[in-house]
């Protein structure tokens, strides 16, 4: 059998071994002979292994290395370990599995204790046609903002991220990785409109190699105002011809859209809502109440921001909130209400069975019906306002009402990690907005991932007021003649 030295065909790098991360992975063999040889550790890669071992107080001059695809036999000489230790590739392997057998050997060529037998794989192109690229959960494209990829939580063994391909504004061609730990996959520089394409990256246990899926292409995508619009639009059912959206940010966390639409009739809706991060320190949900006081009587939604306003405290939007009466005590509310930790009304209309929506003094949000609050819970409510006896969701539950009036509607929910939302539905105007049914109601909602959603008051009541440009302005097209003078109001504040 014929020695022969290291060639282009036997690649070897020698280097400090720095791989100890894949050791828990790493095939070993066992034991070793006279200090010659320990730990030989044969790793994969693309049709190539890579073999190292250590040589601490070895007696030998060169080792002798050889695999079962071949007689040839690989020499290394001791003189070229590193850190006493030894690494190098083999390369132009076929995919399979191989048996490697490495041995020391003296000056004079005897051989030093027994050979060291390991076996190890090598991928090859079978390996790679049956990688399967993992397409995108979500793409992410908002006017105005960075673009992003998300991706699902169930992945594929050897999974590790994705890579994409895009043309950037100055029309060059890039690529950006993300790794299962980054969860998005986020294009800065994207140019709008343009096609892009992205593979799946694959990196096997006790590999040397990351391995790539056939692209998964993909055409300009379509943009949205806002992510809430996205959402709706794809999501609800609703939407069969968009005609209209906008977005403004009214804060760093805070953002106010319309959306106009029409439906698979061809009937027009118009919608507006407003989008709080709630989880973020300086926000509120707060209760607005007439004249900023605690008496029962009837304002405007605007006129009760102002208020409050002038209080020293800055609204960022607000919209209607729970039925009233007009008799015998004109504004006062059918439900319960709370009013920065100031218990104002803890008991129901009779016969009515109040939903609500409110903010404890911990900072979390509730949803649900009143008749289950007792005394001692209203005490631990910041701000808390009744709405409909018609809830949208329970605990992610849809309720379903097979309803057919549709009117002009408010309301309001919130996902698991407290976005919350505000949405007015405009009404009455065949040639603008027909209004919604209930359940119309909860498919917008249900389509931005709310887990409690209610109904508040409606028809000529459904207002909502945004600060933008400095000013509280009136937003939607109220169905009344004027802007109607309500109960009370649930606005979102700056803390």
């Amino acid at each position: 059998m014929a020695i022969k030295g290291i060639t282009k065909k036997w690649v070897i790098v020698f280097f400090a071994a720095a791989m100890s991360q894949f050791s828990a992975c790493e095939k070993k063999s066992n034991g070793t002979a006279d200090g010659a040889i320990s730990r030989v550790l044969v790793k994969s890669g693309y049709k190539r292994v890579q073999v190292s071992f250590g040589i601490a107080n070895s007696k030998a001059s060169a080792f002798l290395v050889t695999h079962s695809a071949s007689s040839e036999v690989i020499r290394v000489n001791a003189s070229q370990a590193v850190n006493d230790s030894i690494t190098f590739f083999i390369e132009n392997l076929n995919q399979g599995y191989y048996t490697f057998k490495v041995e020391a050997v003296r000056g004079d060529g005897s051989i030093i204790g027994g050979a060291h037998i390991v076996n190890g794989r090598t991928y090859g192109e079978g390996h790679v046609a049956g990688l399967a690229a993992v397409a995108a959960a979500d793409l992410v494209f908002i006017r105005n903002e960075t673009p992003y990829l998300t991706w699902t939580r169930s992945l594929p063994t050897d999974f590790i991220g994705t890579e994409v391909y895009y043309t950037t504004v100055s029309n060059q061609t890039t690529s950006i990785r993300s790794y299962i730990a980054d969860g998005v996959s986020v294009l800065p520089g994207y140019k709008d409109r343009t096609a892009f394409e992205y593979r799946s990256m694959y990196l096997p246990a006790n590999s040397i190699d990351t391995f790539f899926s056939a692209p998964i292409k993909t055409a300009a995508p379509a943009y949205f105002a806002s992510l809430a619009n996205k959402y709706i639009i794809e999501k609800s059912g609703m939407v069969s011809e968009v005609t209209e959206q906008s977005r403004t940010k009214l804060h760093n966390h805070v953002e106010y859209s319309t959306l106009r639409f029409k439906t698979g009739t061809g009937s027009p809706q118009s919608l507006f809502i407003i989008a709080a991060d709630l989880s973020k320190g300086n926000l509120g949900l707060s209760t607005l109440m007439p004249d900023n006081a605690t008496a029962f009587k009837t304002q405007t939604v605007k006129q009760m921001a102002q208020k409050r306003t002038e209080a020293g405290q800055k609204v960022l939007a607000a919209v209607n909130g729970d039925f009233f009466d007009w008799t015998p005590i004109e504004g006062r509310p059918w439900g319960p209400v709370v009013v920065e930790g100031n218990v104002i009304k803890n008991f129901l209309k009779a016969g009515i069975n109040s939903s609500y929506i409110g903010v404890r003094k911990d900072g979390s949000l509730a949803l649900g019906m009143a008749s289950a609050l007792t005394a001692a819970d209203y005490t631990g409510f910041q701000n808390l306002v009744g709405a409909g006896e018609t809830v949208l969701y329970l605990n992610k539950t849809r309720k379903i009402y097979n309803d057919t009036d549709r009117h002009p509607r408010t309301m309001t929910g919130f996902t698991d990690d407290r976005m919350l939302y505000l949405i007015v539905v405009d009404g009455r105007r065949n040639d603008y907005s027909i209004g919604m049914t209930l359940d119309e109601l909860s498919k917008i909602i249900g389509s931005l991932n709310v887990s409690f959603a209610t109904n508040l008051d409606g028809g000529g009541s459904s207002t909502m007021v945004v600060n933008q440009n400095n000013g509280l302005a009136v937003t939607n097209r109220f169905s009344d003649a004027t802007e109607r003078a309500i109960a009370n109001s649930i606005a979102i504040v700056e803390k």
